[in-house]
């Protein structure tokens, strides 16, 4: 302990925990502006919303900057949403993983940055192989 009493220590933890709930809303933000429909079927009986929804949009941007299939991201939403079969999940998704690189979100960004890397090296494969061709 550094300081008098712990305070230190203790304003450390109270500015984290402040960190961590502004963090969390941003991102469940996300879902609410971005992924209403989503949004609107996460089940209320696991506690803080604003966690589930955060949780949830952090997921499905990490299953689209690793180019996941839409059906896995459906089937770990279909654990999480009881009765979610009934609902068209698929279409949500994509709905909201199209949307997550526009959302203007700086933690889905790193994310986003993947897809984005891969996007840059294909297009200097193709710039290097256009340099390449006799004539030029």
């Amino acid at each position: 302990m550094s300081g008098t009493d712990g305070l230190p220590e203790e304003v450390f933890r109270q500015g984290r925990a402040h960190w961590l709930e502004t963090r969390a809303g941003d991102l469940a933000g996300v879902l609410e502006t971005e992924g209403s429909r989503l949004y609107e079927l996460l089940p209320g009986d696991l506690g803080d919303r604003t966690l589930v929804a955060a949780v949830t949009v952090a997921r499905l941007a990490a299953d689209e900057a690793r180019a996941q299939p839409v059906a896995e991201s459906v089937g770990w939403l279909e654990r999480l949403i009881p009765g979610g079969h009934l609902h068209d999940l698929a279409g949500a998704v994509r709905e909201l993983r199209s949307r997550l690189a526009l959302s203007g979100e700086p933690a889905l960004w790193s994310w986003n940055a993947e897809g984005w890397g891969r996007t840059a090296a294909l297009a200097m494969e193709a710039r290097t192989a256009a340099n390449r061709r006799p004539g030029r």
